[in-house]
């Protein structure tokens, strides 16, 4: 009950920012938040799966979230950036990125906290 609790609050934070869930097939444009010191990207994913039965016990259809990702990138300047993104899976919650990026040049970038590897031989998908 209380993974459902943080999971259906996950998607309505989503819901409310992201606005409603598009169609698999449609683009839709990633909200940009713009202030006079930063510019906010929040963006975020839901991996759902629909269960049917024939059981007589059990609910005909259900729909359930696998996982929810909520994300939201920030950058201050061309300099001064971060990210910050929450997964919420069943019962665990958990902060996959964390981090203050310093981007002094292309060939120099400096990640402050806990950051994936944005490029590398070993890339994540999901």
């Amino acid at each position: 009950a209380m993974h459902r609790t943080a999971v259906s609050r996950a998607v309505t934070i989503s819901l409310v920012l992201g606005g409603a869930l598009p169609a698999a097939s449609q683009q839709t444009p990633t909200p940009v938040l713009r202030t006079g010191a930063a510019e906010i990207t929040i963006s975020g994913r839901v991996h759902t799966q629909l269960n049917t039965t024939s059981v007589d016990t059990l609910p005909l259809q259900e729909m359930a979230l696998r996982r929810v990702r909520l994300e939201a990138a920030v950058k201050v300047n061309e300099v001064v950036g971060g990210k910050v993104q929450l997964e919420f899976i069943g019962g665990r919650n958990a902060v996959r990125d964390a981090y203050l990026s310093l981007d002094f040049d292309p060939a120099l970038r400096v990640l402050a906290g806990q950051a994936h590897r944005p490029f590398g031989v070993i890339a994540q998908t999901s």
